[in-house]
């Protein structure tokens, strides 16, 4: 990998989710911060709005998560073997079998029945070890192993491991109380900035809201009569995934 030369192109305009050049996460921060709304409402009881125009004190907040890497134990690896009846196996981390399997048949062309994935038991998952695009070794190894005609035990250098990681999603909340005369809640109103990463690999609803960007806001069991908890959604252009307790990773 070290020894390739990469020329790189600029995308077409028309591209979904572009990483910029010049991307900067604290420039993509402060975009989330800034950005206006109180978006689609996930939650509500009681009436936030009215609650809050009526408060004693207002309370006001901003905070947010940085990206992050999985970083766990073991570095990404996967081991390929072509066997002689046409079958292809493969011993790697995974946390969804059949979807490996498919996407393993797809990549070496052959049926899913003719693969078999052993699911070895260490290093940790914590959300790294789904299916993620490029952020799995395990395609380079089938075709590595259909090339050399022998078996290829592959394993990423944690310098590949960290370019090629999904990231657990940069987070901004924004959350307003409303405290009557003795200082008690009366009103609570969230609002979660960006996407989550349910959304992005099993596909957003525009009219919805995406359970795994708010996880960890909604659902709690404060006494608040009125509440409102809600998203705006902003596309990510890091490749995000799911990390450890998924949303309550950022929000909670």
């Amino acid at each position: 990998v070290e020894a390739l030369q990469v020329t790189w192109t600029e995308p077409a305009a028309a591209t979904p989710r572009v990483m910029p050049a010049d991307f900067s996460s604290e420039t993509h921060k402060s975009m989330l911060k800034s950005t206006p709304g109180n978006g689609v409402a996930f939650e509500q009881e009681g009436d936030a709005a009215g609650s809050l125009a009526g408060a004693a004190r207002i309370v006001e907040a901003t905070y947010d998560a940085p990206y992050l890497v999985h970083g766990q134990l073991e570095p990404p690896s996967a081991i390929a073997r072509w066997n002689a009846d046409g079958t292809l196996e493969l011993w790697i981390p995974n946390q969804a079998p059949e979807m490996f399997q498919a996407e393993a048949a797809e990549v070496a062309g052959v049926e899913p029945g003719k693969v078999i994935i052993h699911s070895p038991m260490l290093g940790g998952f914590f959300g790294r070890h789904f299916l993620y695009q490029t952020a799995n070794p395990f395609p380079q190894a089938i075709l590595l192993a259909k090339a050399a005609g022998r078996p290829v035990k592959l394993i990423w250098s944690r310098e590949e491991e960290f370019l090629r990681d999904t990231m657990r999603p940069m987070g901004v909340a924004r959350f307003r109380a409303g405290l009557d005369g003795d200082g008690l809640p009366v009103a609570l109103d969230a609002v979660a900035v960006g996407e989550g990463p349910t959304g992005r690999w099993f596909g957003r609803q525009p009219d919805k809201v995406d359970s795994s960007a708010v996880e960890g806001i909604a659902g709690k069991v404060y006494a608040i009569a009125n509440r409102r908890v809600g998203q705006v959604h902003v596309d990510d252009p890091a490749i995000i995934g799911f990390w450890r307790s998924v949303g309550h990773s950022m929000n909670d």
